[in-house]
């Protein structure tokens, strides 16, 4: 998830696949869960690699996703092994 348009350009242009980013909805709705997406984000890009921030990241990512009635991100290959 992305919120500004510039970014979305900068890792467009990174990205070997193309294919890969599109935007779905360009206006969200403040709700507490993309309040606690974004202090997740903002935690993660600092550097707070510990499980606890990415994992605050993926769930709120997904309750947003939601919120919007888009599809949650799929599980990760690991997580989904160990059931």
């Amino acid at each position: 998830m992305i919120t500004d348009y510039d970014s979305f350009l900068r890792i467009q242009e990174k990205q070997t696949n193309a294919d890969a980013m599109r935007i779905i909805q360009d206006i969200v709705p403040i709700t507490d869960n993309l309040v606690k997406w974004a202090i997740a984000e903002s935690d993660a890009a600092r550097g707070a690699q510990s499980p606890e921030a990415l994992s605050d990241l993926e769930y709120y990512t997904d309750q947003v996703l939601l919120e919007n009635q888009l599809p949650i991100n799929p599980p990760d290959e690991d997580e989904s092994e160990d059931e």
